[in-house]
């Protein structure tokens, strides 16, 4: 699983809220499954009702509706949308946790390294200051420049960044950051250490901010993303 340390961080801080669990379900977990758990499961929230509908460009909105009502909508029967659990009081994850797992599924390497990762939860923030987090994880991490890649990977101990490092937001109710990095010495000074090196990084870049030419940089490749939705999907480019 290439998204392990991520998953596990998000585990931690997102604990007893209901968003701690998998998206696309713990394997190990689909064993304990009944079949009628699971079409109890898709009568309810596979259902219009918890859908949002989009259409976009020049038609007829009411031969769209006509339409998804003929050939789709009509085959359910009203229902209520099904409430997502709202995290009303976060976990206490203040201070250091230090958690050990093996991944699962794979094999031992020797001499692979292991992955160290710091997790943060960002509070309930409206989408235009989680937008600027986004941009502000990626110059921290994403390119040859950015001060954390430098750090670490070029001139340090690991050998890239973990699966899933940056914010994750929308598919939780709060968005979390998460710091990752694979391939570093597999011991407790060495992860004091590099916990450590990241806390510097961060407190530097705190006090200094980011390059002219990283910012530049992470703003292209945000107004590329964007393009690149709008083409393929059509939702726009938020808040661009």
């Amino acid at each position: 699983q290439d998204d392990f340390v991520a998953a596990e961080t998000k585990k931690r801080l997102m604990a007893n809220t209901g968003y701690d669990f998998a998206f696309g379900v713990d394997p190990k977990e689909i064993l304990a499954l009944e079949v009628e758990e699971l079409r109890e499961f898709h009568r309810k929230r596979y259902h219009p009702s918890n859908a949002v509908l989009m259409a976009y460009g020049r038609a007829d909105p009411r031969k769209i509706i006509d339409f998804l009502e003929e050939n789709h909508l009509k085959r359910f029967k009203p229902a209520p949308p099904s409430e997502a659990p709202r995290v009303s009081k976060l976990p206490d994850v203040s201070g250091l946790t230090r958690v050990l797992a093996p991944v699962p599924a794979t094999e031992p390497r020797p001499g692979r390294g292991s992955q160290l990762a710091v997790g943060f939860c960002l509070g309930d923030l409206p989408a235009s200051e989680v937008f600027c987090l986004e941009q502000a994880a990626a110059m921290l991490s994403d390119f040859p420049a950015s001060p954390l890649f430098k750090k670490f990977v070029t001139a340090g101990p690991a050998s890239g960044l973990c699966a899933g490092s940056g914010v994750e937001a929308g598919r939780l109710a709060l968005p979390t950051l998460t710091l990752g990095l694979r391939g570093v010495p597999d011991s407790s000074a060495s992860a004091a250490s590099l916990l450590a090196g990241i806390e510097a990084t961060l407190a530097e870049v705190a006090d200094r901010g980011f390059d002219a030419s990283l910012v530049e940089a992470a703003s292209n490749a945000a107004l590329i993303k964007a393009a690149a939705g709008r083409e393929s999907c059509g939702f726009g480019s938020r808040l661009f």
